[in-house]
C-alpha cells in the first residue's frame, strides 16, 4: 500500500508531437515534464473510481442521434456520465468494495501534481468467494458463467475457464481474485508495470499477514477489447490509446497503431484487439484468455466483447 506520508512520484517527459514535417527541422523539442503520484485508495475518489469502473465494463450502445458539441477541457471521471455496464452491474457497490476495509491492505490511485484531485487511473483487487453473496459480484459470475458456456470463440479454453472458476468458488476452493484497473485514455501507459509491481507486492504483503479477503492463487483480469466493423478499413488506426503516444528521445514519434489491429479481419468477428497495450503483455503470460460475446448484445445481434485473462 503507498503510504500517504511517503507518496511514491514518477516523472514522464514527453515531447510534443509535431504534424508539420515542414517546419519539424527548425522547432525546437519542448518536453513535458508530468508529476504522477501514486496515492493510497481514499473514499473522496469514490465517484471517479465508479465512473472508471463503468468505462472497464461497459458495452456497446448504438450511438445516439444527438450530436454532442465538442469540448477541450475532458469531464474529470468524478463528474463524467457513467458509462453503460451490464444489465443488474452495481458499479456502485463495486466502488464500494474497492474502498472497503481491504484497501487498507492493497490498491491504489494515480494523481497528477495539479489542482484537480482526480485520479487518473486506480488499481485494486477483490476476492470473489469472499465477496460472492455481493450483488454486483453476483452479477459478474454469473454473466461470466454464463458466457463462457455458450462461447463460440476458443471453446476448449472456455470450458476449462470454466471449470476453474466454478471450482475456486466452492468453500472448499482456493479462490480467484478480480482486479480492477483502468486508466483515462491520456495517462502514459509507462506507469502501468509499476502498478501492476506494487499490486503484487501488496497482494503478497496481505497474504502474509493472513489478512481477511486474500484467500486466492489466482487473478482473473478483466480487459477492454473491440472488434472492427464490417466496413471499417484494418489499416485504420482503430486504437485510440496510441493516438498521442510520443518519444522521450529525440527522434518524434508519429501516433501508432497496436500490432495487433493490422491483423485484424472485419469479416471475421471473433477476431478482437485489445485497447491497452499493458493488456498485450498481460495476454503473453496469461493460463487462459478468453474473448466474451456479451449476452445482452448478442440479442440485439451487436458485437461487444471482454476479455477474461487468469494468471497466478
Amino acid at each position: 500500500m503507498a503510504q500517504s506520508n511517503n507518496i511514491k512520484k514518477r516523472m514522464f517527459e514527453g515531447e510534443e508531437p509535431v504534424h508539420d514535417q515542414a517546419g519539424a527541422e527548425n522547432k525546437d523539442q519542448e518536453k513535458i515534464e508530468v508529476t504522477f503520484e501514486f496515492c493510497d485508495l481514499n473514499p473522496i475518489d469514490y465517484h471517479a473510481i465508479k465512473h472508471l469502473i463503468s468505462q472497464l465494463f461497459r458495452i456497446a450502445r448504438p450511438k445516439s442521434s444527438t450530436n454532442l458539441a465538442p469540448t477541450s477541457n475532458p469531464t474529470p471521471p468524478s463528474k463524467a456520465a457513467l458509462k453503460p455496464v451490464l444489465e443488474d452491474l452495481d458499479v456502485g457497490e463495486l466502488a464500494d468494495l474497492v474502498l472497503s476495509d481491504q484497501k487498507e491492505w492493497v490498491g491504489c490511485t494515480v494523481k497528477c501534481d495539479e489542482e484537480d484531485p482526480d485520479p487518473y487511473a486506480f488499481i485494486s483487487v477483490l476476492d470473489l468467494k469472499a465477496y460472492q453473496d455481493k450483488k454486483s459480484i453476483l452479477t459478474l459470475t454469473n454473466y461470466l458463467t454464463s458466457a463462457l458456456a455458450s462461447s463460440n470463440p476458443s471453446p476448449a479454453q472456455a470450458d476449462e475457464l470454466l471449470k476453474v472458476l466454478k471450482e475456486s468458488l466452492q468453500p472448499e476452493g482456493s479462490g480467484i481474485g478480480l482486479v480492477l484497473s483502468e486508466r483515462l485514455i491520456n495517462v502514459p501507459v509507462y506507469i502501468m508495470p509499476q502498478l501492476f509491481t506494487q499490486l503484487g507486492n501488496e497482494i503478497k504483503h496481505a497474504q502474509s499477514k493472513n489478512a481477511p479477503g486474500f484467500n486466492f492463487d489466482r487473478l482473473l483480469i478483466p480487459s477492454r477489447v473491440f472488434t472492427l466493423s464490417p466496413n471499417q478499413d484494418s489499416s485504420q488506426d482503430v486504437n485510440p490509446t496510441f493516438d498521442s503516444n510520443t518519444s522521450t528521445n529525440n527522434n518524434v514519434q508519429k501516433p501508432k497503431k497496436n500490432k495487433t489491429d493490422a491483423n485484424l479481419n472485419p469479416d471475421d468477428p471473433d477476431q478482437v484487439g485489445l485497447y491497452h497495450p499493458e493488456d498485450q503483455i498481460i495476454s503473453q503470460v496469461e493460463l487462459f484468455i478468453v474473448p466474451l460475446i456479451s449476452l445482452e448484445r448478442k440479442a440485439l445481434k451487436k458485437r461487444d466483447r471482454k476479455s477474461y485473462t487468469s494468471d497466478y
